[in-house]
């Protein structure tokens, strides 16, 4: 793709082009930019994401567990003071963002 944007920057830089044509050219050139950025992006999105699985799986179970321990003690008979309330809230919460977070 790189090439391809080069050979049509160098094409329309000559002199004496053709209006339809350099239209043309133009249309294609900024086709092939909007693609290189694309990729880019994809290529970028997948190296992050390599990068913080491992993180974003340890998180996970860490919550999971937690929520668990929550609940156990909620099942036994035990209430939930009014902090371990706000905390299984806000481990919920956390899950959520690690689970369902955008990708790079």
């Amino acid at each position: 793709i790189k090439r391809a944007i080069r050979s049509t920057q160098r094409l329309l830089a000559r002199d004496g082009l053709p209006d339809d044509i350099r239209d043309k050219k133009q249309a294609q050139l900024d086709d092939l930019i909007r693609k290189e950025s694309e990729i880019r992006l994809e290529l970028k999105s997948k190296k992050l994401d390599r990068r913080y699985k491992h993180i974003r799986f340890f998180e996970e179970r860490k919550i999971r567990r937690r929520i668990s321990q929550l609940q156990k003690s909620k099942a036994d008979g035990n209430t939930l003071t009014s902090e371990q309330a706000a905390l299984l809230d806000q481990l919920e919460e956390d899950l959520e963002y690690v689970v369902n977070f955008p990708r790079y």
